[in-house]
């Protein structure tokens, strides 16, 4: 976090004044590239900076930092004008001024890669904020609790409960490409469960539930805005489907994992025996069923990330103190500031370390997220290791 933020528009104009006077070293980033550039002139709206290295035109604005008086400034630069190295930039309503560094931090997007596994239970993530689990579910629960749950156990549990609630179910875990039934298709587009209380009533394909968060069967044909002939010859060929399948009642719930759906289950009640319709309470308890499995994939997958020969994460800088580097949506749900992580670091050179690190600040910069990792409780062998490839490439950057 910033100690200052400068608001005052004369200062900052000051500030902007000192490094042309100094010829103080700009560094400059844009998607992800570093160059240095230094103040050529200044005008009471805009400035001008001459770069090293060309950028593209396209860019809209760029991260400028510099060095004065020992302390690290910071802004955000809006772009007006690119002639080849020289950039127009309008004056920054803010400059932040940050506490000096303890160590020297390489650029090193491209560099240096990495995993993590999160150090905590599931219980600290987004598994506290579940729904409250029925007690006819706590032997399932029980299973998710462990540290290293069996996901085939769990799946096979929520299969014999759903056999319980209805007369037909499943639990289908999606594969890449495969194509997926209308019902599964309408669920995927509004990441909501689906309910048709009775499929040969024809108001029953477009009942509205209170909230909205269980959608109608036929809720897409009024949002694509077909006509009422169109509505009423479709409801009839599904009435037709319904009565040949022998279902009186059907509910489709999502499995995501993250914000992704991977995956749903359907209950089902018949037409040919004396069979209750299901009700929203269902669908809530199909759904809590549902939670389950996303938070069994996805611990599954959180808590394997640093098993995989992959290093995904591109490191945007490092020092002996910490890094800052990328982290994607479904990492991003369970991290927050304070998280503990072993972080896997894979160099260019070839070297690879495994370091503690603890997550103190998570920005969004240009549409990616960004995490600021402190390291802690570092061995000597690998402050060396990491020692000596910031001081190889401090020369570089």
């Amino acid at each position: 976090m910033p100690s200052k933020v400068i608001l005052d528009y004369g200062e900052i104009l000051s500030l902007l004044k000192i490094c042309k006077f100094y010829g103080l070293s700009l560094n400059v980033v844009y998607d992800n590239f570093k160059t240095r550039g230094k103040v050529e002139s200044i005008s009471e709206y805009t400035f001008s900076i001459i770069l090293e290295n060309q950028i593209p035109p396209n860019i809209k604005s760029l991260d400028i930092s510099f060095e004065f008086n020992k302390e690290p400034y910071h802004f955000r630069g809006e772009v007006v004008k690119i002639s080849g190295k020289e950039i127009v930039l309008l004056v920054p309503s803010q400059i932040e001024v940050w506490a000096p560094r303890k160590h020297d931090r390489v650029f090193c997007y491209g560099k240096v890669f990495c995993k993590v596994n999160i150090i905590r239970s599931l219980s600290d993530s987004e598994l506290s904020k579940m729904s409250s689990i029925p007690t006819s579910l706590t032997h399932i629960y029980r299973e998710l609790m462990k540290e290293s749950p069996s996901v085939p156990m769990i799946i096979k549990m929520v299969k014999d409960e759903l056999a319980r609630v209805g007369d037909r179910s499943d639990l289908v875990l999606h594969k890449q490409g495969e194509n997926l039934p209308l019902p599964v298709v309408i669920i995927s587009r509004y990441k909501k469960p689906l309910l048709l209380e009775d499929t040969q009533d024809y108001s029953s394909y477009f009942k509205r539930y209170l909230g909205d968060e269980i959608i109608p069967f036929g809720k897409f044909m009024l949002d694509l805005k077909w006509d009422d002939d169109k509505i009423k010859a479709e409801v009839q060929k599904f009435m037709n489907y319904f009565m040949q399948h022998d279902i009186r009642s059907i509910a489709f719930v999502p499995i995501f994992v993250f914000e992704s759906i991977a995956g749903h289950m359907w209950i089902s009640t018949a037409l040919g025996k004396v069979s209750k319709t299901l009700t929203p309470r269902d669908v809530y308890y199909v759904k809590a069923m549902a939670d389950i499995v996303s938070e069994s994939l996805a611990k599954f997958k959180l808590f394997s990330l640093g098993s995989e020969e992959e290093y995904p994460l591109p490191v945007y800088d490092i020092s002996l103190g910490g890094m800052k580097f990328e982290i994607e949506q479904y990492l991003a749900k369970f991290i927050d500031v304070g998280t503990k992580l072993k972080l896997y670091l894979k160099f260019n050179d070839g070297k690879v370390l495994t370091l503690m690190g603890k997550v103190i600040r998570i920005d969004e910069e240009e549409g990616k997220l960004l995490a600021a990792v402190e390291f802690y409780d570092m061995g000597k062998a690998e402050e060396v290791i990491l020692s000596n490839w910031i001081e190889k490439n401090k020369e570089e950057d």
